[in-house]
């Protein structure tokens, strides 16, 4: 008889680890964002692929799950089973206060509570078990195993979680199989994912199971692990137009003549933290800040335009795009003129300057909306910038661009710069703004927020194709870097953009 088989045993910890060879997925502690206060024991893991040519892309899903009894005996039988839990974020103050960074908590959303066990967006939901490292394991389901402690009380089991960002995963384990019946996370409440419950046949709850802390020298029949949530890479592609050529014969309200700077990430990495995604520029010998310079695209057919193709054509990065790689591309260029009379796109021509504007205006030209340069050439062909900042091609190969030239001129006649000291406060966020918005249309689709004031990023200064007010373009500056929550939702829920 073994002298161990009768000596009562408990849980003493349940801790992640990753992969001592750096094969497995990036393991560390969860980032604080604007709605999200994680906890000390709260994790997170990267599953996708750390860079192009990754040699472990394969096993980047996965991650080491510790189990610890007291005391540390050999040979004892610890039960684990896998749960989808809540997150307990706070509030997001500019829409429903019971909104958190997942949406699906909120009472004015028409999308299922995220509370719920078996919400998370990947398959399988409540991720699975692949295989015990160095003692034996059984496979119960995907979600529940039987596994024996090794040396030191010991025990390690490999979990892959899935792939969609904000999915959440916590193990509990016991010594009991019968504690795993009635085990469920709690539910509806900020904190639902520290807490465990245990309910009786017909759904109450009739005990509290326990909270993660610090303590590991009060074991327990029954403990869970910290919570571990996906977060994903996004990498962009980051190009932009080189210095206008000398001599070239620019608009009298063209004032831009040199290279256009890179779009800067700085919107886009603030608003996707609270998607779960971490932003990053592609690496060397795919962006490139000096692209070919052009003034005039042209205009074609829907998804043919001249412009579109002046963007796919510089894309370095399209091969690069799958599942577990996400890359996009934004290209700041000069401006978006149309050649060719598109008079939808076009405001009224006033007869008069408005004097109180600080910009240099041709009087014979419109003064309001963005001031769109329209004027004729010598072969007869109208040019014309419409009142856009920025445009995007969602479909695939995806792209977006942002005029640099025309959030210049806008900002300079708008006063959102001071024409007298030239600071560029103003023109870098609406830049910066402007490239997370067009970016967005990647993840979202043709989406826009017409409120009457901005309150996310998809706010948009008018209707595509209608006038736009000049105290609207005033509020451009006033866009908050954030996404809606049912953007949040949406971007969750993507394969890739």
């Amino acid at each position: 008889m073994n002298a161990n088989e009768n000596i009562p045993y408990r849980i003493k910890l349940v801790t992640w680890e990753a992969f001592a060879n750096g094969e497995g997925g990036s393991l560390e502690a969860d980032r604080p964002s604007r709605l999200h206060s994680p906890l000390a024991h709260w994790q997170r893991i990267f599953p996708d692929r750390q860079s192009p040519n990754d040699p472990h892309q394969s096993t980047r899903r996965q991650v080491l799950l510790k189990i610890q009894i007291d005391p540390p005996l050999k040979d004892k039988q610890v039960w684990l089973r896998s749960f989808d839990v809540d997150d307990p974020s706070s509030p997001h103050d500019q829409y429903d206060p019971n909104a958190i960074i997942d949406p699906k908590d909120s009472a004015n959303l028409d999308l299922p509570n995220d509370s719920d066990e078996g919400d998370n967006r990947g398959t399988p939901k409540t991720g699975r078990f692949i295989g015990a490292v160095d003692t034996p394991v059984v496979f119960i389901d995907e979600r529940t195993v039987n596994v024996l402690t090794g040396e030191g009380g010991i025990a390690k089991i490999i979990f892959e979680v899935t792939m969609q960002p904000g999915d959440n995963f916590r193990i509990a384990a016991t010594v009991d199989q019968n504690q795993l019946v009635s085990l469920a996370p709690r539910k509806r409440v900020r904190d639902g994912s520290i807490w465990f419950v245990r309910k009786d046949t017909q759904g109450k709850v009739t005990k509290w199971v326990g909270k993660v802390n610090d303590d590991t020298t009060r074991p327990a029949k029954t403990k869970a692990s910290p919570v571990l949530t996906v977060w994903r890479r996004l990498w962009v592609e980051v190009d932009s137009m080189g210095s206008p050529p000398a001599g070239i014969q620019l608009g009298e309200d063209d004032l831009t003549t040199v290279d256009i700077p890179d779009p800067p990430l700085d919107a886009l990495t603030e608003a996707m933290k609270d998607a779960y995604v971490e932003v990053f520029k592609v690496g060397a010998g795919y962006s490139e800040s000096d692209t070919d310079w052009k003034y005039v695209f042209k205009a074609g057919g829907q998804g043919d335009d001249d412009i579109v193709n002046y963007c796919r054509n510089r894309r370095q990065s399209r091969n690069l795009e799958a599942i577990d790689f996400w890359v996009t591309q934004v290209v700041g260029i000069y401006e978006i003129g149309l050649v060719s009379l598109h008079p939808e796109f076009f405001s009224p021509i006033e007869e008069e300057d408005d004097p109180n504007d600080p910009a240099p205006l041709d009087p014979d030209k419109d003064d309001r909306d963005n001031d769109p340069d329209v004027r004729q050439n010598a072969d007869g062909t109208i040019v014309a910038e419409i009142c856009m900042n920025g445009l995007t091609e969602i479909a695939e190969p995806d792209c977006s661009f942002v005029s640099y030239e025309q959030i210049r001129d806008m900002c300079m006649q708008r006063r959102l710069q001071d024409p007298n000291t030239r600071r560029q406060m103003n023109i870098y966020s609406i830049y910066s703004g402007t490239i997370a918005h067009e970016i967005g249309h990647q993840f979202l689709g043709d989406v826009h927020s017409y409120d009457p004031k901005p309150r996310d990023l998809m706010w948009a200064h008018a209707p595509r194709g209608g006038n736009t007010d000049d105290r609207e373009e005033e509020m451009l500056e006033q866009r908050p870097w954030l996404w809606k929550p049912e953007h949040i939702h949406a971007i969750r829920g993507i394969d890739k953009p």
